[in-house]
């Protein structure tokens, strides 16, 4: 699927590699240029259908699920959801339980992502997540394994940390994210605002790309570093120039 770049008071269809020569800036991924498949879901529901997870998870038979976004929203209930999700393409799912900055430290829970084939962030606050892992052992580690190849996917608006900045969902002005992804916003479930909600975060978003993910739309990095998505809506990428 085509990228829509938005120029001036017009939409202009282009691939992805000509949207990220023509905007203002060039995403980066932290570290190497080959890495493992980046899926940001724009909703609940884990990725836009099981199609979509083959193809992030290949022959993948193990998935480890990080349940931080959900710490006080029930994350057992979160990662019961994920088995079985994915139970019917024969992906065993674990869990990897940091909910707290104590927990981001714990050799134990370390060992566990650093034996990870497959990362998944559950859904939840966004904030939280950034909070627990900035900057943490637990961090690094999900930075070295998605730049040895490690597929990463995160659900709904916890997609909003991976990138930087982030939207801070408590009064819509743009913070620091974790960065996973730098230059660019990624914005989910952006099908459910207010035009008005619209409106000013596109005039607050004054120094960053933006990827408008709908919560029906899967937003996909390959490890060649090409993006796509897959879904009942298209993903809309705004470049930030085009709104100075």
């Amino acid at each position: 699927m085509c990228w829509r770049a938005h120029v001036g008071s017009e939409f202009t269809t282009r691939g992805p590699r000509d949207f990220f020569r023509w905007s203002r800036g060039t995403v980066l991924v932290v570290g190497s240029s080959t890495t493992g498949w980046l899926a940001l879901h724009g909703g609940s529901g884990w990725l836009t259908d099981h199609e979509t997870a083959r193809l992030v998870l290949g022959a993948i038979t193990t998935l480890v699920v990080v349940p931080t976004a959900a710490a006080f929203e029930g994350p057992g209930d979160a990662v019961e959801s994920a088995v079985s999700w994915f139970e019917p393409l024969g992906v065993t799912v674990r869990q990897c339980p940091i909910l707290t900055r104590h927990d981001a430290s714990d050799p134990t829970r370390i060992a566990e992502l650093n034996d990870a084939e497959a990362l998944l962030f559950t859904g939840g606050q966004p904030l939280h997540l950034r909070s627990v892992l900035t900057e943490s052992p637990a961090w690094n580690a999900v930075v070295a394994a998605f730049n040895r190849g490690v597929p990463i996917i995160a659900e709904g608006a916890t997609a909003s940390a991976f990138g930087d900045p982030m939207l801070d969902p408590r009064g819509g002005a743009f913070t620091l994210g974790l960065g996973l992804v730098t230059g660019l916003a990624v914005l989910p479930e952006c099908d459910t605002w207010s035009a008005d909600r619209r409106s000013r975060t596109m005039r607050l978003a004054t120094n960053a790309d933006l990827a408008l993910v709908p919560s029906t739309t899967t937003l996909l990095r390959s490890p060649s570093g090409e993006w796509s998505s897959r879904g009942r809506a298209e993903a809309t990428f705004v470049a930030a120039r085009a709104r100075s």
